[in-house]
């Protein structure tokens, strides 16, 4: 949860996480992208993924389903 003195709103971390997320664009790229580190924009994905169920490696689903 950001603090009251951060310097990112929290509209911008979730539509950083989501555009990650759902683009499948990296968050380094990301991070580099927006000036942001790396470290911060990987937690913001992380949080963002936990807050709305999301698997934290969707490639993992995509492998086994095929041996299924």
């Amino acid at each position: 949860m950001p603090s009251n003195n951060s310097k990112y709103t929290e509209e911008m971390r979730e539509q950083t996480a989501r555009f990650v997320v759902e683009n499948g664009k990296s968050a380094t790229s990301m991070a580099e992208e927006r000036g942001i580190d790396v470290n911060t924009v990987c937690r913001w994905v992380r949080e963002y993924r936990r807050k709305n169920d999301l698997p934290s490696c969707p490639g993992k689903f995509v492998i086994i389903k095929r041996f299924l």
